[in-house]
């Protein structure tokens, strides 16, 4: 289109460093030009580069869904997610596009794993495209959504603090059928930022951690420093009245240890998190999951607590 007011098409250029004191000072850029200057000689004979730009489009289509398929097929659903989650955050994609292209995954295992149309030949690598482009039309017309009674309540990460982890077991199974959440964690150094993130930016994946006073701190300020608006802190018998009465019942002679039990404690309050939540003591003291699940839907403390989490 040169002379019709275009512009023109370079494939390609190169540009040329030159070190004060090099021979090459009077090269002007005229030369390039010519198929005889330093810079052409040169590229003519190295190992040449060659850079391709790929949108995202492709990327998920080729890098995840494709190369991916193994892992869904070897591996299941949550697997293949995680497998996408990596990709995603490698490519250092948006928020917003996660939230989107997660959902499209879930669905694109939800295809996979289901009956597949008689008219294509069996999902392999090799044969992914047809499916594919299938599958596009059929997500289009609103096939493979999710189910909300399927989906969790809630989304991120619900840490309950306690002075013992063992008293926490039946709040947090009920918490977790409260909340219709499956995964519950009893080590917070277990989680990563990348479990995190995607239990933002998918329901189904929010998790509950088990935590006692006692445990280190460390990798909740670390996870709070990138996601400390997708964490809830939910204290049981944490405030003060109530540790002190705990405290008195373990009868602990060692003023250090209690020293250090009130200082923990205060640590986990001031802990940086989306909401700092306080269930009763009585929470953690119902005799079954059963009695504690009636407990969460009776008390208004606990009831406010969950609506919040929710």
């Amino acid at each position: 289109r040169e002379g019709i007011q275009g512009m023109k098409l370079f494939r390609g250029f190169c540009i040329e460093l030159i070190a004060d004191g090099d021979d090459d000072q009077n090269f002007s850029p005229n030369d390039a030009k010519s198929n005889s200057s330093p810079c052409m000689e040169q590229s003519n004979q190295e190992e040449k580069l060659m850079l391709k730009m790929k949108f995202l489009p492709y990327m998920v289509r080729t890098f995840i869904c494709r190369n991916g398929l193994s892992t869904l097929q070897g591996s299941g659903g949550v697997a293949f997610e995680k497998y996408a989650m990596g990709q995603l955050t490698r490519w250092e994609v948006s928020d917003a596009s996660l939230t989107k292209w997660l959902s499209f995954f879930k669905s694109w295992s939800l295809y996979c794993t289901s009956p597949l149309p008689e008219h294509l030949p069996p999902l392999t690598s090799n044969t992914y495209l047809q499916h594919y482009k299938e599958f596009e039309k059929m997500y289009a017309n609103g096939h493979f959504s999710i189910p909300s009674a399927e989906e969790c309540l809630c989304r991120g990460l619900v840490v309950i603090v306690g002075l013992s982890r063992d008293v926490l077991e039946s709040l947090a199974v009920a918490v977790s059928r409260e909340l219709n959440c499956q995964r519950i964690v009893r080590n917070m150094a277990e989680i990563s930022e990348r479990d995190v993130l995607l239990s933002v930016h998918q329901k189904g994946n929010s998790m509950i951690c088990l935590a006692s006073i006692e445990d280190d701190l460390g990798n909740m300020r670390k996870l709070s420093k990138s996601y400390s608006d997708a964490i809830n802190v939910v204290h049981v018998g944490n405030c003060d009245e109530d540790l002190e009465e705990s405290l008195a019942h373990m009868d602990i002679s060692d003023n250090k240890r209690l020293k250090k039990l009130k200082g923990m404690a205060k640590a986990w309050r001031k802990a940086k998190c989306n909401n700092m939540l306080q269930l009763p003591k009585a929470a953690s003291m119902q005799p079954d999951v059963d009695a504690t699940v009636g407990f969460l839907r009776s008390d208004d403390t606990a009831k406010a607590v969950m609506q919040t989490i929710a």
